[in-house]
């Protein structure tokens, strides 16, 4: 199989990263971008030079679609439950394919090699920051493999019904308040008008809170004349996916079963009705719909947000960014010097009917660095006060101020409701603060923290920062020396290994 550009460039950066030093890196492509291909050409090349080579992932359909991808090449396969329960032997290479499942667990760190390559889209944490590689290679996001013709584009609607600011959770909402939202009589009405009114007759995934929340949607469409069924752990989900598969039901709800795995070219609408905050979660379902139909060259996809699911993650056309660091504080610091930036402008600007971007440019306040910050946002479908009819995203008129943007809909009853969004006024400037940690007095406390971020993003167990410590006092080090020491070699990108040898 030819390889497309983006691929070559991919297989040539993962030469160029392990010839730099590193050892673990991750290899970033979104849904539909080929991932296994290109780990089959870096398996071939492995191979050619007698080297071992396993391949992991933490569900078995995974291994079965790779064993036939890696037809003929010796290659060993298995589940990380299964491996990573005590130490490995030591493999050339590890290939660990969905590895954001992986990082962080006691089972990835039983795994003993060489080199490590790590697959996923989404190489994040659910709140959207980057995992702990030697590098991570940002070859392809979904906007980027859109726009070169190799994934449908996507556009995506939201309703206004559901709120979910009084929602409770921590990494990601509550099961109970989700449901307890979602299972309202007349939300599972909406969803079923949302359908009829945009997706009927399209094939399409429904993502529902739980199994009760699921039978009720089933039960909602059914009542309206729709033919549809259930996927999720107490039903056997084969001979249903069968029927999807071959257009026998073209409506199917689901319970976290169809979020990964399922790569159908004819599925063309999502409909999110499972809220959530998790980046991961959300990027893995936006790219069940983007895959290209070969029998329809202008397929273009629809994610139905019905309870806030883009609000509170992204939308399916923003990137990741890969260098964001988590700041305790939440606040924004420059990429330069570390000081305190100031919003100076925001800008908003219409993209199309049913989203629009917002543009905040930040300033630093010591070195006058500018960055500029974009969000892509929905407009949320609207319903008439007057006769409760949804409102066409066409009869939708866009006006901009100064200090607002206004969204006015005309339904065509003739009743007129606007919506608001309010920029930030001049009083709403204010410096953001940033907690400088160079400014605090050095200790080994510090000193042990600082080795231990240091030890976890360059792959070496946290009790290497033991290691480093005593060496140091050794020594005779001062905990500010050390401290310079590390921030050092964290300048010039080198690992923290190399602190053994700095005088």
């Amino acid at each position: 199989m030819k390889l497309r550009s983006y691929q070559t460039q991919a297989i040539q950066k993962t030469k160029q990263s392990f010839m730099q030093g590193n050892k673990k890196i991750c290899l970033t492509l979104c849904t539909g971008a080929g991932k296994s291909i290109i780990a089959r050409k870096i398996v071939e090349g492995a191979l050619a030079k007698n080297k071992s080579v396993i391949y992991l992932t933490y569900r078995t359909v995974l291994i079965d679609q790779m064993k036939h991808t890696f037809k003929s090449l010796d290659v060993e396969y298995g589940t990380l439950q299964k491996y990573g329960k005590t130490q490995t032997k030591e493999y050339d290479l590890v290939i660990i394919d969905e590895v954001h499942w992986a990082m962080g667990s006691k089972l990835y760190n039983n795994i003993n090699c060489k080199y490590m390559i790590g697959l996923s889209a989404t190489p994040i944490t659910p709140d959207g920051y980057p995992l702990e590689f030697d590098e991570i290679i940002d070859i392809v996001q979904m906007k980027d493999l859109i726009d070169l013709g190799y994934a449908s584009p996507v556009k995506v609607l939201s309703t206004a019904k559901v709120d979910t600011k009084k929602l409770k959770g921590g990494k990601d909402f509550t099961m109970k308040g989700s449901y307890e939202l979602m299972a309202k009589s007349e939300i599972l009405k909406d969803i079923v008008k949302v359908y009829n009114d945009h997706a009927k007759g399209l094939k399409t995934i429904i993502y529902a809170v739980n199994i009760e929340h699921s039978e009720q949607l089933k039960e909602e469409f059914l009542n309206a004349g729709i033919i549809c069924d259930t996927v999720h752990s107490k039903k056997n989900t084969m001979q249903l996916i069968d029927d999807f598969r071959e257009n026998r039901i073209k409506l199917l709800i689901n319970v976290d079963i169809l979020t990964t795995g399922l790569d159908l070219p004819d599925i063309y609408c999502l409909i999110l009705a499972s809220p959530t905050k998790s980046l991961i979660k959300a990027t893995q379902i936006y790219g069940r719909c983007t895959r290209l139909n070969p029998l329809d060259t202008n397929k273009e996809a629809l994610i139905i947000d019905c309870c806030e699911v883009i609000k509170n993650t992204q939308h399916p056309y923003q990137r990741f960014d890969f260098n964001k660091i988590r700041d305790k504080k939440k606040s924004k610091s420059c990429g330069v010097c570390k000081s305190d930036m100031i919003i100076i402008d925001k800008q908003m600007s219409k993209n199309d009917e049913v989203t629009y971007t917002v543009k905040t440019i930040y300033r630093c306040t010591e070195c006058s660095n500018f960055e500029e910050v974009e969000e892509m946002k929905v407009v949320n479908l609207q319903f008439c006060e007057k006769c409760g009819e949804q409102i066409e995203s066409k009869n939708l008129e866009y006006k901009q101020s100064d200090k607002s943007i206004e969204f006015t809909f005309t339904c065509k009853c003739g009743f007129v409701s606007t919506e608001r969004e309010i920029l930030l006024s001049d009083a709403e400037l204010k410096i953001i603060h940033h907690e400088e940690v160079m400014k605090a007095p050095a200790t080994w406390k510090k000193v042990a923290e600082l080795l231990k971020e240091d030890c976890k993003r360059n792959g070496y167990k946290w009790q290497y920062s033991k290691r480093l410590i005593d060496i140091m006092q050794n020594r005779n080090k001062t905990p500010e020396q050390v401290e310079d020491m590390i921030m050092s070699i964290r300048e010039k990108g080198g690992k923290i290994s190399a602190i053994q040898f700095m005088e």
